[in-house]
């Protein structure tokens, strides 16, 4: 199934979709929608690596990091966090 356009589609919405695209879903504890620009996350154990990979996709998409908080868990490699994204604005 072909991906949303990232430009058409609201950002809550995205960005779920690209979590399912990533294997990150089911890390995903919660997804706040601050307006149609702006969401909050929960992600639960996810892989770092598998993490950082995805922000650097979302990036492509003109979607950034605002803020971030991340938590070392037991098992290696493993990290839960809670962020906040925002979609670039168009020039």
């Amino acid at each position: 199934m072909p991906l949303p356009p990232a430009a058409q589609t609201d950002l809550r919405t995205l960005i779920q979709s690209r979590a399912e695209t990533a294997g990150l879903a089911r890390a995903l504890i919660r997804i706040d929608a601050a307006d149609a620009n702006q969401v909050q996350l929960v992600f639960g154990a996810v892989s770092f690596a598998q993490w950082l990979a995805w922000i650097a996709s979302l990036q492509a998409e003109r979607i950034r990091l605002d803020t971030g908080r991340i938590e070392a868990l037991s098992t290696p490699g493993m990290v839960g966090i809670t962020a906040t994204f925002t979609r670039a604005k168009q020039q």
